[in-house]
């Protein structure tokens, strides 16, 4: 069974049966409940109120319910008539989808930290950020709103709480902090010869744009920018990098590795080597940066998953739970440690007049 590299944490059920594919109504062998959590695999035990069975071959386990973990933390506005009529439906519907989804905690003290505010203008719903960074450059509100329709809103809830929960999610090992470095710069076309053809080709040009964990650049949706992750440690590693968009709740996959064929594939970052994202051979699309109509700033995050083993990140996508939303991103046998790690970089997106970038020194 999968580990916590994966997103398994302690406590989660699963219902185990004997095919990959199982009928409607069909029961389950039985239910186990993680009893530990390790890297890439883990432990469990019959969950309580399941007899013990026998396993004569291969099974197959279904998630019933998560274990232990991180809730989105929702707070409701001042007391609202309107939206006290459907505060009761919202926490029903949000504990029931709790027991197979992230769990969310609504917030009482407008002073406790919390990822949103909900409130209720002009009869639609509206979303104030809580992130910390987000707030600090000027990022306060998502630029969405919905009707009071308790569907549309469990819907919003259910993608928040995914969001957060990954957003937040990090190892319980930091074994590459200072040994894996993650750098963006912009990039410029050039003309260069593959063969016998001249093409256009994406160049890095500049220093590297991230400070102190955040990189601001210029939103003026046309300059590529280039992700490098250096490796300077001995052990070849598995990269996945993902755009976490603040603003309308998306999860956009920058660079994935290759699929994994016949059970094995060679890590796209060796040891003491750089994968290129956006660039030269590493595969993969530049990224340009844009704002909405109505902003002046944006920002994001970008996340980088670092493993030893093969592992498909691809079930992190998801599109953004409102109708009108544009993408503020868009794309141009020996023993060996088990261990995995994330790391975060906010974007911040701004608009400059010619000249006045920042100083990045």
């Amino acid at each position: 069974m999968a580990g916590d590299a994966y997103g398994i944490t302690e406590g989660a059920e699963f219902d185990v049966y004997g095919s990959e594919i199982w009928a409607e109504g069909e029961r389950p062998l039985g239910t186990i409940k993680v009893s530990k959590c390790l890297v890439y695999t883990s432990e469990a035990i019959i969950a309580g109120g399941s007899k013990p069975f026998e396993l004569s071959g291969q099974a197959f386990a279904f998630q019933t319910r998560v274990g232990v973990r991180e809730d989105l933390r929702l707070y409701y506005a001042p007391p609202n008539p309107k939206l006290d009529d459907i505060k009761k439906q919202i926490q029903d519907l949000v504990q029931k989808m709790g027991i197979v989804s992230r769990s969310v905690v609504f917030v009482q003290d407008q002073m406790t930290p919390r990822d949103l505010d909900m409130d209720l203008v002009e009869d639609r719903i509206t979303f104030r950020i809580g992130d910390r960074t987000c707030l600090n450059e000027g990022l306060n509100n998502m630029p969405y709103s919905i009707p009071l329709d308790i569907h549309r809103i469990r819907h919003v809830i259910h993608r928040a709480a995914d969001f957060y929960w990954y957003l937040h999610r990090s190892s319980r090992r930091n074994a590459f902090v200072h040994k894996v470095h993650f750098q963006c710069t912009k990039l410029k076309e050039v003309h260069r010869y593959h063969g016998s053809k001249l093409q256009l080709t994406l160049v890095p040009e500049g220093e590297n744009l991230i400070k102190g964990g955040i990189m601001t650049i210029e939103a003026d949706e046309k300059t590529p920018y280039g992700f490098a992750v250096v490796n300077n440690s001995d052990i070849p590693l598995f990269v996945s990098v993902f755009y976490f968009d603040v603003s309308d709740l998306s999860i956009a996959p920058y660079y994935l590795p290759p699929t994994a064929k016949q059970g094995a594939v060679d890590p796209p970052l060796p040891a003491h080597g750089t994968l290129s994202i956006g660039f030269g051979p590493g595969g993969a699309q530049a990224q340009t940066y844009g704002l909405r109509p109505g902003q002046d700033v944006d920002v994001g995050y970008i996340k980088v998953f670092l493993t030893t083993e093969y592992i498909d990140y691809s079930v992190l996508e998801q599109d953004s739970p409102f109708d009108e939303h544009d993408r503020a991103d868009a794309s141009y046998k020996n023993r060996k440690p088990l261990v995995w790690e994330a790391r975060l970089v906010a974007v911040v997106q701004r608009l400059f007049e010619s000249g006045s970038l920042p100083c990045t020194e």
